[in-house]
């Protein structure tokens, strides 16, 4: 991949998603929406509505992160 969303892989490289986690059998065992990132997977809401308020949150930051960087 060259970039993503306009953004170099040098630069930025992007979480991967899954819905709920499973055991070897298919079973689930932890129920929710996780961001992937590298071998880290980070259960970040429960609910499609959860995830949406995690999207607000993360835009939220940005000016705080501008301030600051």
């Amino acid at each position: 991949m060259e970039d993503i969303n306009g953004v170099p892989c040098d630069e930025y490289l992007g979480p991967t998603f899954s819905i709920n986690q499973h055991d070897r059998d298919g079973d689930v065992y932890g129920e929710g929406i996780y961001l992937h990132y590298g071998y880290v997977a980070i259960r970040v809401a429960k609910t499609l509505r959860g995830f949406e308020a995690h999207i607000r949150r993360l835009k939220g930051m940005v000016e705080e992160i501008k301030e600051n960087l």
